[in-house]
């Protein structure tokens, strides 16, 4: 006859304190996804761009950007370069497990050189993959490139390192 009142204490002490740890865990999940938008600065070899992303989902963020300097892409298949001074693109940026971020969109240049001796306009078709580390994410970005000279190719950007500026 003890064996069920034990059972019953244990039950009307335990299962407070459950449901009270279930809830703080909620309250945390709210809190990391409070930020409705972002202003990041990505940093390559010599250049910048700057990128508002607004979430429109959990995960999901919609952006746009401007980026200026000298921004190298290397073409995977032929050998020669591209480099683009004066950039903006839109974005669609996934994360995955607050560790991934991917993002796909097009980008514009109305400035670009191709093999350093054509000035060209190019666009482009692009393909984010960064990986966080600490409060920043590494990682490069491919992309379909075609210039106004030529059919175009596959290229990749140099190591990007994308910053966090402020969340609102």
């Amino acid at each position: 006859m003890k064996t069920p009142i034990y059972i019953l204490a244990l039950l009307f002490f335990v299962l407070p304190l459950l449901s009270e740890a279930q809830q703080d865990s909620i309250v945390l999940n709210k809190k990391a996804t409070e930020f409705k938008n972002q202003i990041d600065l990505d940093v390559q070899f010599l250049g910048v761009d700057f990128l508002y992303k607004h979430r429109i989902g959990e995960k999901l963020f919609l952006g746009g950007g401007i980026g200026g300097g000298f921004l190298p892409k290397g073409y995977l298949i032929q050998d020669k370069g591209a480099m683009d001074v004066v950039r903006a693109k839109l974005t669609f940026t996934y994360q995955l497990y607050n560790r991934f971020e991917f993002y796909g969109g097009g980008s514009f240049s109305p400035i670009s050189f191709v093999d350093s001796d054509e000035i060209g306009i190019s666009y482009g078709i692009l393909m984010g993959l960064f990986y966080r580390v600490g409060s920043i994410y590494i990682g490069v970005e491919p992309s379909i490139v075609i210039t106004n000279k030529e059919s175009g190719g596959v290229a990749t950007s140099l190591l990007i390192i994308k910053i966090p500026l402020k969340k609102w």
